[in-house]
């Protein structure tokens, strides 16, 4: 029968032809039947095949995902940082410059502070541990970090290096490094920085939009769930110094971008090209100070490095601005914060009512002060007891500028932090939520 001469037969990619003569129609129309029976078969084994790959929405029955714009819009958060002004609590942050414009130095000591709990360059930080993949360069890193150690006078802190680069174009190494990260840190990182980009994307072409997006699909996958901050250092471009080398859709993926160039020798400057949400903080100055760090060469000369040191008279009127605050007030407000952590007490009804807060703990002054004692500086007088009476009065000054600020309440011998308590409303239209400051970390020590 010519109905069934060249007859096709194609069934999700599974395709036989069938020519039959036109004598013996019954003996072809079996034949045609038999090939039919197969490929449905093979329809059959192949559906079997992909069930489990299909993408499943798990949904409760009468559950509906959409939301109504006014529900959407109803509550919403301030910002949170991780270094006030500077870095957000959570995001993608870069940071890129030239050869030897001290952008390593910036970020170390950033990644230090935030370690450490102690403001950076006077700008209040969220604790939290953070990882330093030392991409290039170990045993100059090893040199900053000794710099650091003796500048801040701290020598543990939650604070982890990887002393070689990781590969963020391959799976397996990155599964490593969170499997690592989450061994030692099973509570997560506050932040991880990979200096340099280009020595932790070996194989990448850092010109391709398609290999950028397999080295985020892969931070995404396994690093975001376990690190809040991820931090990556990169280089500027040849042609245009004023973005970072390669592809733009690094710079747009990223929430923050931060540029360091070398004004002169030992003076870096530092420029926030992009903030997604809030604005970019003024340009900033730092001399490098050279810091001794104690030990001596084959030479017998001492061996030392650098460390940035804020230069107030370059910031501009951001300083000036109540949301940033001085090195001294930061400590004092970490000072507080740690007391309240230790020996916090309730705070008193009438106290709540006041300030409308629902929830919250407030310390002793006296109990603060005690604290608050140990990271003020004094006159650097010999005489102890002038050496006291000095702090009593940078305490009692410092006290009563944080009040002028808006960072702290007293009331009848007890203090609070403002942004550390849960209100029931505010007069600006927004709830906001205090958090606990310090992520619950194992300590390593550097």
């Amino acid at each position: 029968m010519e109905a069934f001469n060249n007859i096709e037969n194609e069934l999700s990619g599974n395709k036989k032809t069938l020519s039959v003569p036109k004598n013996d129609t019954n003996k072809d129309i079996k034949k045609v039947d038999s090939i039919i029976a197969e490929n449905d078969s093979n329809i059959n084994g192949f559906n079997q095949a992909i069930e489990p790959l299909k993408p499943k929405i798990n949904r409760q029955k009468g559950m509906n995902r959409l939301v109504k714009l006014s529900d959407f819009i109803e509550v919403i958060n301030p910002n949170e940082w991780r270094i006030k002004g500077i870095i957000p609590k959570e995001g993608l942050v870069e940071g890129y410059g030239s050869s030897g414009s001290y952008k390593s130095f910036i970020f170390l000591d950033m990644g230090f502070c935030v370690a450490s709990g102690i403001s950076w360059q006077g700008f209040e930080v969220m604790q939290g541990a953070v990882l330093y993949i030392a991409g290039e360069a170990p045993q100059g890193v090893k040199k900053r970090l000794k710099g650091l150690s003796i500048h801040y006078d701290i020598k543990e802190l939650d604070f982890a290096i990887l002393p070689m680069p990781t590969n963020l174009m391959d799976e397996n190494e990155i599964i490593l490094l969170s499997n690592e990260i989450k061994e030692l840190y099973p509570n997560g990182m506050a932040m991880i920085i990979f200096d340099t980009l280009h020595r932790n994307s070996t194989g990448s072409n850092e010109n391709s939009a398609e290999d950028w997006g397999i080295i985020l699909g892969m931070i995404d996958k396994y690093i975001r769930p376990i690190v809040e901050n991820i931090i990556w250092i990169h280089h500027s471009g040849t042609q245009e110094q004023g973005r970072s080398r390669g592809t733009n859709s690094r710079y747009a993926s990223a929430d923050v971008s931060i540029r360091i160039e070398k004004s002169e020798t030992l003076i870096a400057k530092v420029i926030n090209d992009k903030q997604k949400e809030s604005e970019e903080f003024s340009n900033m100055h730092f001399d490098m100070k050279i810091q001794d760090i104690g030990i001596l060469d084959e030479d017998g000369k001492n061996i030392t490095t650098l460390v940035p040191i804020i230069n107030n008279d370059t910031v501009g009127t951001s300083l000036n601005n109540k949301s940033i605050l001085s090195l001294e007030h930061n400590n004092l407000l970490g000072s507080l914060r740690l007391s309240i952590k230790t020996n916090g007490l309730s705070i008193p009804e009438e106290l709540k009512n006041r300030e409308s807060i629902s929830d919250g703990k407030c310390i002793n002054v006296k109990d603060w002060r005690d604290e608050a004692f140990k990271v003020l500086t004094s006159s650097g007088d010999i005489d102890e007891k002038k050496q006291l009476e000095a702090k009593r009065k940078k305490f009692t000054r410092y006290k009563k500028e944080l009040i002028n600020k808006g960072k702290i309440i007293e009331y009848d011998n007890l203090v609070l932090i403002i942004d550390d308590c849960i209100y029931r409303h505010r007069t600006d239209g927004q709830d906001r939520t205090g958090q606990n400051r310090t992520m619950s970390t194992m300590s390593i020590h550097s």
